[in-house]
């Protein structure tokens, strides 16, 4: 499975999915997902393409709540 793909493609069904939300309120979203005790850029730069899609997918699942 292509996980950068697959991650773009559920960002572009989590924009239609919540149409009010901005594009950065959905990455914020996902972003706060982050394990405590690393910043950001340090977090962006060492999940790898599957563990970024699962988050993803995760804050999906929560925000369909």
């Amino acid at each position: 499975m292509n996980y950068k793909n697959s991650a773009v493609s559920e960002i572009e069904n989590l924009i239609e999915l919540f149409p009010v939300y901005t594009l950065g309120q959905i990455l914020l979203s996902v972003i706060k997902r982050k394990p405590e005790g690393i910043s950001i850029s340090e977090w962006l730069y060492t999940i790898s393409d599957e563990d970024l899609f699962t988050e993803i997918e995760k804050t999906k699942q929560i925000e369909e709540l």
